[in-house]
């Protein structure tokens, strides 16, 4: 890994979550290198409300202290094994859709994934509209999830 790993604290957390819309979907994203958090920052930015971790230890934090509708999941997390990561997540937070996002993934870790409970998995490099669709794809699931049963239209 080239570069230092960035260390936010509260402060400079709630910096990066400036302008949140209360409309729009909150997604926490869960990368510990600095590049590819840096470019879904960007990417994602305009469309949904963000916090990002480095940690899996910074994101368990994050999702009790704040509403996430759904997290982008790295596997391969200084630490901690995002896998790990992911069956403890949906065993407390099981409302949380999870889009795992990879550069080291097999046909076994996407099988597990969706197992455990991801909504999708996907490899790096990703195609930017391939993960705005499943991102929305998600959100959608877990709003129609939401919905009470039994109401006629």
């Amino acid at each position: 890994m080239d570069g230092d790993v960035i260390k936010l604290d509260r402060d400079e957390q709630e910096e990066i979550t400036t302008l949140f819309d209360p409309a729009k979907p909150t997604i926490l994203i869960v990368e510990d290198e600095p590049g590819p958090r840096a470019a879904y920052k960007v990417i994602l930015r305009p469309f949904y409300n963000l916090y990002l971790a480095e940690s899996a230890e910074d994101a368990a934090d994050l999702l009790l202290d704040h509403k996430i509708d759904l997290a982008i999941l790295d596997l391969k997390l200084g630490g901690r094994h995002g896998m790990e990561f992911l069956k403890d997540m949906k065993r407390q937070h099981e409302d949380v859709e999870v889009i795992i996002i990879t550069g080291y993934g097999t046909l076994q870790s996407a099988m597990d994934g969706i197992r455990f409970g991801a909504a999708c998995h996907l490899l790096k490099p990703f195609d930017v509209m391939e993960l705005i669709n499943a991102i929305n794809e998600a959100l959608k699931r877990s709003k129609k999830g939401a919905a009470p049963q039994g109401q006629l239209e």
